[in-house]
């Protein structure tokens, strides 16, 4: 994160003072991999990306005999929790591993075993 401050004057007085902050993260990737993956960088960021500040979040996944997967900034912390649609406890369905993604440290959480369906699964 860093820190801006910005004051406008017209040469006698103050007229407006602001600060404003600005965050930076790296992505975080989410999909599908199809079944007899070989997982790499390359696969991992052709899939859907997004920028979260944490690794708490939800996401749709719609897969035909695949392996939804999460992948997010090892910084973030292991998950603790993943809960489907129904809000069942699910994290032992899922494979952790580690993946170097342009020079940063990623957390790869992909499913067990392939699927079929429209699946929302929450990520804490």
């Amino acid at each position: 994160s860093i820190a801006f401050y910005a004051e406008a004057s017209d040469g006698t007085e103050t007229k407006t003072t602001s600060n404003s902050f600005l965050s930076f993260y790296d992505a975080t990737y989410y999909g599908v991999l199809d079944s007899g993956y070989t997982l790499s960088s390359g696969l991992i960021t052709g899939k859907t990306k997004t920028l979260k500040s944490s690794k708490n979040n939800a996401f749709s996944f719609n897969a035909t005999g695949q392996h939804p997967f999460v992948a997010y900034p090892a910084s973030y912390g292991v998950l603790s929790s993943i809960k489907d649609g129904n809000g069942f406890e699910c994290i032992g369905d899922f494979a952790k591993t580690s993946i170097t993604i342009n020079k940063v440290s990623y957390y790869v959480y992909v499913t067990k075993s392939i699927t079929t369906g429209n699946y929302t699964y929450e990520f804490k």
